[in-house]
């Protein structure tokens, strides 16, 4: 149901594994059920992050104080949180 929230109307660009995108590369498109199925085989704390990152829409610093941690602590989670999102989607041939 939340990954309903998270790819809004049925699918969701997910971002490329860094923060500086290759022009030629594309963003797959995953559905909601798939997000779902991923996010369910993610660690709790790369769930968490996601989950108030994206579903919640806090932002970075909101997402720190949340969980008391640094800001930099929540980018270096979110980028490993998305790259194992990822490889959760494309393991299981979830990718659209």
């Amino acid at each position: 149901v939340f990954a309903a929230q998270l790819v809004g109307k049925g699918a969701m660009p997910l971002p490329a594994e860094d923060d500086v995108a290759d022009p030629d590369a594309g963003e797959a498109e995953f559905d909601a059920a798939a997000v779902e199925r991923g996010l369910a085989r993610l660690a709790p704390v790369e769930r968490e992050i996601l989950t108030l990152f994206y579903l919640e829409e806090l932002a970075i610093d909101e997402v720190a104080t949340a969980l008391s941690i640094p800001t930099g602590t929540v980018k270096s989670r979110l980028y490993r949180a998305r790259k194992q999102l990822r490889r959760a989607l494309e393991l299981h041939g979830d990718v659209q």
